[in-house]
């Protein structure tokens, strides 16, 4: 059984829109996702031994993933709805 949490306020984008967190948790694995590009910007799971560890590849801001981010764990990138 999922346990969603309430989101929180991640920051605010360069055209004043605000963006916000949402954590996902389950018995062994928790992730973060954002509402900017549906970005999934912290996922921790156990290994094979049950270290639990995050494995996204990722920003550490909602600035640096606007400024540098290739779209580094976006389930919807820069181009989304305007390819056909």
């Amino acid at each position: 059984m999922n346990n969603f949490n309430e989101p929180i306020i991640w920051g605010t984008t360069k055209e004043n829109k605000v963006a916000k967190l949402y954590k996902l948790k389950n018995k062994n694995i928790e992730m973060e996702v954002s509402d900017y590009g549906c970005t999934i910007t912290r996922l921790l799971v156990p290994d094979k031994n049950g270290k639990i560890d995050d494995i996204v590849l990722g920003c550490q801001s909602l600035q640096e993933y606007e400024d540098f981010s290739p779209s580094f764990g976006c389930i919807i990138g820069r181009t989304a709805s305007r390819i056909n």
